[in-house]
């Protein structure tokens, strides 16, 4: 994410999380019905990849985690936990919408109730989660 060290963590994955629910809106459907008629999935999808993109999303996701923590702006034992988590949840949405058209909640709220968890859960005491913007180095 462009966004690492500057401005606010909780935006910054609301905008990701709302990209991402939008994007697997359209890509988990089809995905279904491929696999419904008997074709499996197995692989990068796309040709000279060698990771497959739901495993890109979850490795981006823990690097910008990785790089939160080592600004002091988070503090989370497994970066790549928290990544799995957050994009299972955005796909399990998905998939409760698309079988059995249920929705917890409307998309953005459901994205901002899964980044507020996460954010509470993974802040550092006394940082804003918001990078330097607003300090000023009086010399």
């Amino acid at each position: 994410m462009a966004t690492v060290g500057r401005g606010d963590i909780r935006t910054a994955l609301q905008g990701a999380g709302c990209q991402l629910l939008e994007h697997l809106q359209v890509v988990l459907p089809q995905i279904m019905m491929v696999r419904s008629s008997g074709i499996l999935l197995q692989g990068p999808c796309h040709p000279g990849e060698k990771v497959p993109r739901p495993v890109q999303h979850a490795q981006g996701l823990a690097r910008y985690f990785r790089e939160e923590i080592k600004r002091g702006r988070l503090a989370m034992s497994s970066p790549d936990t928290y990544a799995h988590a957050f994009l299972g949840s955005l796909s399990h949405y998905v998939f409760c919408e698309t079988l059995f058209n249920y929705r917890p909640a409307a998309p953005r709220a459901y994205v901002r109730t899964v980044v507020d968890a996460i954010v509470k859960a993974t802040a550092v005491p006394g940082a804003s989660g918001r990078g330097r913007k607003g300090k000023r180095v009086v010399r």
